[in-house]
């Protein structure tokens, strides 16, 4: 398998290590990384039956950006585990112990970490994603995560095949207090030519205000008139 074949493009690849006891557990903390623009590698998942799963996991290893260790008793007493956290600080990408039932421990003990005891899968995926946003290692790459799904959302608005999903997309693209002004631009210059937006009601009028936040006045101003 090629490395394009394992990720996706313009996602920042996360790897979860973890014991087979949680994995249900680490399989919903993946849905809602997903949430946030975050690819991540879950063994159990993501290797197809009939794939020589070590080679596969060492390829995920080989090609992550971070690492993230899903910490509990059974994570301990794993050899596979102790070794997948070997090969990442080896890298000397980022790890993350994700403290979800034990404290970091060996050569991951002075890591920065995030406490996940009695947490749920949203609030730790949540708790990675701020990590994530704010490390020196990876903040660039969250922003262009970000501007990724900006790109994507922007698409499937002017794509828009009914007044229920133009709304429910506007209503996304407006939760963004920034949006690059390459994408700003398209949106003003082709929502109109979509009548599953221009002819939904409240729409037009919501990009009054849409556009002028996002310094478009030229284009709010004619939609005004």
């Amino acid at each position: 398998m090629k490395t394009s074949e394992m990720w996706a493009d313009g996602t920042l690849r996360l790897f979860l290590s973890h014991s087979s006891a949680k994995k249900k557990f680490v399989a919903r903390i993946k849905q809602e990384l997903a949430e946030f623009g975050v690819e991540s590698f879950v063994a159990h998942e993501d290797i197809e039956p009939t794939k020589e799963w070590l080679g596969e996991i060492r390829l995920a290893l080989n090609t992550c950006h971070v690492f993230a260790a899903i910490l509990c008793p059974d994570f301990k007493k794993s050899n596979y585990c102790d070794q997948e956290v070997g090969h990442a600080l080896q890298r000397e990408i980022l790890v993350i112990p994700v403290r979800l039932e034990i404290d970091p421990y060996g050569f991951m003990a002075p890591l920065q970490g995030v406490s996940a005891f009695e947490k749920k899968p949203s609030e730790i995926a949540a708790d990675l994603n701020n990590l994530l946003l704010v490390h020196s290692s990876t903040k660039q790459l969250m922003v262009a995560v970000a501007e990724k799904r900006i790109e994507l959302l922007v698409n499937d608005f002017l794509c828009s095949d009914s007044y229920v999903d133009s709304t429910k997309l506007l209503r996304n693209l407006e939760a963004y207090e920034s949006i690059p002004k390459k994408l700003v631009n398209k949106i003003a210059e082709n929502w109109e030519t979509n009548d599953q937006i221009a002819g939904c009601l409240g729409i037009p009028r919501r990009m009054v205000f849409f556009l002028k936040h996002h310094a478009k006045k030229e284009f709010s101003e004619k939609i005004r008139k």
